[in-house]
């Protein structure tokens, strides 16, 4: 929840972990703690970028326009 608390503070869109990617998720929070962001980074991109390609090939137009206008 803190996460999507600043990623929304930032102007992106929250990300939900799906229960497929929470493995590769927790080790990159986990690296963290190590102090390597890349890794987390890359995970959040990968995520926002299946979120959009959800919203762009799944959700019929007027879907899109809702999810884009409540931004």
């Amino acid at each position: 929840m803190l996460l999507n608390w600043h990623l929304w503070r930032a102007g992106w869109y929250p990300i939900s972990v799906h229960r497929r990617d929470r493995d590769r998720y927790l080790a990159a929070m986990g690296r963290v703690d190590v102090s390597d962001l890349a890794v987390l980074t890359d995970v959040l991109i990968k995520m926002n970028r299946k979120a959009i390609r959800t919203v762009m090939f799944e959700f019929s137009f007027e879907e899109r326009q809702w999810v884009l206008d409540s931004a």
